[in-house]
């Protein structure tokens, strides 16, 4: 009967144990990693994308890219006394009805709802834009008394070019890109929702005038004017 015995040295097994340890390790991480990315959302889903309204939720209602409508290269800003149009969209995520009964803003001397041209349903009906808000509005125009209906998981599209979009009347100063202005929308169920609502980016590119070139002959500073020749004293 023979009897084997470990002929290695001490250095040689702490060596082969530290290995062991290390294999150990690595493998304990990738478990550990593929639990947190199977159980966990990273921080990259989280992260919203950019866009240049402002967003709000109340209850079972949602206000998605609230801002100032930009005027245009022309005229980007809206003068002390003017007008100034709103782009809204408003969402019911509920089981149950609302309704906007007004908008006020410390920036203006009333909001008001102006109606468009487009006719309600004409190219919004079927196509996954919110159809067009049952409106029930004053006589004037643009009214400054209005009410909005929300139904059930219904919304409402409110900008220039639909049929009706909200509007900022007699502004108590000047607004220009880079401001915003503080606005409530008051609902019959989800109550006031002030937002600060910023001025929109411009949809057009920048304003550049054209240079005005006018060739001239560089004046020489130094060295020797052309056609002298090097050592020509």
């Amino acid at each position: 009967m023979r009897l084997t015995a470990d002929h290695a040295s001490p250095a040689r097994r702490r060596r082969s144990t530290r290995l062991r340890g290390a294999a150990l390790l690595a493998a304990g991480l990738t478990t550990l990693l593929a639990g947190c990315s199977a159980g966990q959302i990273s921080q990259t889903a989280l992260t919203e994308p950019s866009v240049p309204g402002v967003h709000a939720d109340a209850g079972d209602i949602s206000l998605r890219n609230v801002q100032i409508v930009y005027g245009g290269r022309e005229h980007p800003n809206y003068e002390k006394g003017g007008d100034a149009p709103l782009d809204v969209r408003i969402f019911n995520t509920g089981a149950e009805p609302d309704v906007l009964t007004g908008v006020k803003s410390p920036a203006a001397e009333r909001v008001t709802l102006v109606s468009g041209d487009q006719v309600a349903g004409d190219e919004n009906e079927g196509s996954g834009v919110c159809p067009e808000p049952v409106v029930d509005a004053g006589p004037d125009q643009p009214a400054s008394t209005f009410t909005i209906a929300l139904k059930p998981g219904a919304c409402a599209l409110l900008a220039p070019g639909h049929q009706f979009h909200l509007q900022l009347g007699g502004l108590t100063e000047k607004l220009s890109p880079g401001d915003a202005v503080d606005v409530t929308f008051t609902f019959g169920q989800a109550g006031d929702v002030t937002l600060k609502v910023p001025f929109g980016m411009p949809t057009e590119g920048a304003n550049h005038s054209p240079v005005n070139m006018h060739p001239e002959e560089p004046e020489v500073v130094g060295g020797h004017k052309g056609g002298e020749g090097e050592g020509g004293h």
